[in-house]
């Protein structure tokens, strides 16, 4: 919203690959498209499974059937109402987690807790210490990981396309950020009551379905439920649209090289879609591991893309094939990082990310400066 919110808005483009290949060519916007796909899908997955992991708990269905049940509603409406759809569940959805989260849970969960001052000497002095965890080993990491892959994100960038000018859309996107450090906030300090509230609880993934259960009356519980379901829809039919619309726009037409009507590709985009629903609950079956398939995606978005993104817009000197080179090399080198130091670990970002760099800027500064800055232009003739 501060830094990125004006040039987009001036570019008037709708992906974050039309954003490389008016930089750096038809080439780096198929293969650009291709990894933010693999993001944007594997985004998709986290949240089927949560869904999932959400809706087994409470209802004690076997989680692949709650995934069905849960990620099917998502998916459907998704592919049915496209966009308009996307926004005016969004907005719901938005209101029920808000209840649901601190008018509701926050204050039975406090209460549960025996209040602020059982809760703060129950707890460990660790759990206060928001450097507790390492900053080196886990805090770093996972700023990079989170913050670089969210900044490029094409279900972020597509609300903020939405915008009816560039006001509403730098206010919109950094009152979201502002909400969503909150709503985390809030979530985090839950689960450290549920420390206090449920001791010895070993599935993690489920703290939060327990802690509703016992800190809640039921029927406001109802609310809570609905309230995280809803979070958890809003994140996955975002991604979901955003990677049919890349692949349309953004792979199948710089192939085909030709124009479409809008009422054919819509149909190209919902037959994608639907293929896609059916991928990421395969997916999701086979993965069941929330933070593998979230960790997965952002390692190979932030460590991938964020530097010729950013560079396409600051750095003057930048080229074709160190574009190329950066996307290439990076993501081969996240790709077997992943496997050899595991998916959930953070070290792949960041070897990716400085290997981004590097091969980035050597390979630009080796290779003839470009002349022609359609970016450059685009924004110069605005101003």
């Amino acid at each position: 919203g501060l830094f990125l919110a004006k040039k987009l808005m001036k570019l008037n483009i709708t992906t974050v690959s039309e954003l490389l290949s008016l930089r750096f060519g038809e080439i780096s916007r198929v293969y650009s498209a291709v990894i933010m796909v693999v993001y944007e899908t594997m985004l998709a997955v986290s949240q089927v499974i949560s869904i999932g992991t959400v809706l087994s708990t409470l209802t004690g269905l076997d989680i692949r059937w709650a995934m069905i049940v849960g990620g099917g509603i998502a998916l459907i409406y998704s592919y049915v109402g496209g966009m308009v759809a996307i926004t005016m569940t969004d907005f719901m959805q938005w209101i029920l987690m808000t209840a649901g989260i601190f008018i509701i849970l926050l204050p039975f969960s406090i209460a549960k807790g025996g209040g602020i001052s059982n809760i703060v000497s129950s707890l460990p002095e660790s759990y206060w210490n928001f450097g507790s965890i390492g900053l080196v080993d886990e805090i770093l990491p996972k700023f990079l990981l989170f913050t670089l892959g969210i900044m490029i994100g094409q279900e972020l960038w597509q609300r903020m396309f939405t915008a009816r000018d560039l006001k509403t859309a730098r206010i919109g996107t950094v009152a979201a950020g502002g909400y969503a450090l909150i709503y985390g906030l809030a979530c985090v300090f839950i689960g450290m009551i549920a420390v206090v509230v449920i001791p010895g609880n070993a599935d993690t993934q489920s703290t939060f379905v327990l802690m509703v259960i016992e800190a809640v009356p039921v029927g406001l519980s109802g609310l809570i439920f609905a309230g995280v379901l809803s979070a958890l829809m809003s994140t996955l039919s975002g991604p979901l649209l955003a990677s049919a619309t890349l692949i349309v726009n953004d792979i199948y037409l710089p192939i085909k090289k030709s124009e479409i009507p809008d009422e054919k590709k819509m149909r190209i985009v919902k037959l994608i879609m639907g293929c896609l629903c059916i991928f990421v609950m395969i997916a999701a079956f086979f993965i069941k591991d929330l933070l593998v398939a979230l960790d997965m995606a952002y390692a190979i978005l932030s460590g991938g893309l964020f530097v010729p993104i950013v560079c396409a817009l600051v750095w003057k000197r930048a080229t074709t094939k160190g574009a190329l080179a950066s996307m290439m090399i990076s993501t081969i080198v996240i790709v077997i990082t992943l496997f050899v130091f595991g998916f959930t670990s953070y070290i792949p970002i960041l070897i990716g990310f400085v290997v981004s760099v590097i091969v980035f800027t050597v390979v630009s500064l080796a290779t003839p400066k470009q002349e022609n800055n359609k970016i450059e232009e685009l924004l110069s003739a605005d101003d």
